[in-house]
């Protein structure tokens, strides 16, 4: 899939939208700059739509104080 926003820091989630046969979604690789590839279990067994979300995730410092219960 054709995503220039793809970073090697990227998070993609994919749903598939249609009844693509006996399939499911194994993997997806990241491409930076460029997209991702989704990797199946199988070849589909006809065209499928799918919805996708490209989510950066960021590291986290190590001086980020986390949140404990109670403390709010």
């Amino acid at each position: 899939m054709n995503c220039p926003a793809v970073s090697e820091a990227s998070v993609v989630l994919v749903t598939l939208t249609g009844d693509p046969g006996p399939v499911v979604v194994q993997y997806v690789s990241l491409q930076p700059g460029r997209g991702f590839t989704v990797h199946l279990s199988a070849p589909t067994q006809r065209e499928t739509p799918f919805h996708y979300v490209v989510l950066e995730s960021a590291p986290l410092s190590s001086d980020v104080e986390r949140s404990q219960p109670g403390n709010g």
